[in-house]
């Protein structure tokens, strides 16, 4: 599964310039807990995978839930 460098990631790269990353272990910030459930869903589809749709359907579908993840939405 790869981690695709979206726009929204590269300009917050280019904000935070040389900022340090603090690093919080006690709380699971909302983006990461969306991010947890849409890979959970997508592994969850791929071993139900059983259902046929058209190509153009799934294409667009796949777009919307990769950036759906990678946003944390």
């Amino acid at each position: 599964m790869p981690i695709f460098d979206t726009f929204a990631k590269r300009m917050k790269r280019i904000r935070d310039g040389g900022k340090p990353v603090i690093y919080v272990y006690d709380d699971l910030p909302e983006n990461l807990r969306f991010q947890i459930v849409h890979i959970y869903v997508e592994i969850s589809r791929d071993v139900l995978a059983g259902v046929s749709r058209s190509s153009t359907h799934m294409e667009w579908e796949w777009i919307n839930r990769t950036a759906a993840k990678e946003m944390g939405k």
